[in-house]
Parts: structure tokens; sequence; C-alpha cells
């Protein structure tokens, strides 16, 4: 079975939580992050050393493929995601309400 190819859009507080859900299941990888700040994914490439950082989540679908997206930017900021994801097939985990 392949892995499952899971992007997170969302490099803030509850991030870590996420990677380390992620890095534990052995049926996924992470294969990219995605956020409008550039502080929050350098500080997830030179934390987790995730190479594939992106500052939106469309690029990041598009060039690397992903199965997954889980979403963990602000709540207003959800539902376009979300739509956004699934338009491109992807599974959507959605940390907080919509």
């Amino acid at each position: 079975m392949d892995k499952l190819r899971v992007g997170i859009a969302g490099c803030g507080t509850i991030f870590h939580f996420h990677h380390a859900f992620v890095q534990s299941y052995p049926n996924a990888i992470l294969c990219a992050v995605a956020d409008k700040d550039e502080k929050a994914l350098e500080k997830a490439r030179t934390t987790y050393g995730i190479q594939n950082c992106y500052t939106g989540l469309e690029e990041m679908i598009e060039k690397e493929s992903t199965d997954v997206v889980h979403i963990n930017t602000p709540p207003e900021t959800h539902a376009a995601l979300a739509a956004l994801a699934i338009e491109r097939k992807n599974h959507v985990l959605i940390d907080k309400p919509m």
C-alpha cells in the first residue's frame, strides 16, 4: 500500500500535534506544509526538517500531490481552504470548528 501524502496548512501553535500524529501513523508521510507566515514556515523547516514549505495551499497540493490536508488555520479561513482541498480530491481534517 502506498503511503498517504499528507500536507498541513497552518504552522502555528497546534502544528506540532498534527506533525506528531502524521509521523506516528505508519501509512502516512508528511510531504509538505503551507502557511502565509514565512517565519512560521521557517520554524517548521528548522525545527522538524520539513523541506517542502509553501505560502499557498493550492501550490502545495498541486506540487506535492497530497492525498490529505490538515487545516490548522484561523476558523474564518476553514471553509475556503477546505473547499479548495476537496475540489482537488483531497481528504480534509479541520482542527477547529468551521
